[in-house]
């Protein structure tokens, strides 16, 4: 290897060193809360195979028809308000400002492309041939 090479081999293995001690430094001073898991799943749904997934979901449908009415609505409570915990600060915003969606541009947006007059039958025949001319000097 060339000094240069050498070098940069150097560089990038320090910079991955001092990323991955930045994440474990992270990770060991904000551990995350401890949460259980999802009706009982220790394998996400993703990398659950159907039946085991299939059988998870009746599970948790069974369990949910066990609870009482004031025991679900506490819990799609928590979880709504886990969702809006995790809403980024662009999504925090976007929900603040509400639909931004200008209607009176639309409408003229609108009118703007009805009122565009239609080619006639003659002009895009015109315009097919224009565009089926080849080019010279090829």
């Amino acid at each position: 290897m060339t000094t240069m090479n050498k070098l940069l081999a150097g560089v990038i293995a320090g910079a991955f060193a001092f990323a991955s001690g930045s994440v474990l430094a992270q990770a060991t001073a904000n551990p995350k809360p401890e949460t259980q898991p999802l009706r009982g799943l220790s394998v996400p749904l993703k990398q659950m195979d159907v039946e085991h997934a299939k059988a998870a979901h009746a599970a948790a449908e069974e369990a949910w028809a066990k609870m009482t009415p004031q025991e679900q609505a506490a819990l799609k409570k928590k979880a709504r308000a886990k969702r809006v915990a995790d809403l980024n600060a662009m999504e925090e915003y976007a929900v603040e400002q509400g639909a931004v969606y200008d209607t009176e541009a639309a409408k003229k947006a609108a009118e703007q492309s009805a009122a565009m007059p239609k080619p006639s039958s003659a002009e895009r025949q015109k315009a097919m041939q224009e565009q089926s001319k080849g080019t010279k000097g090829q």
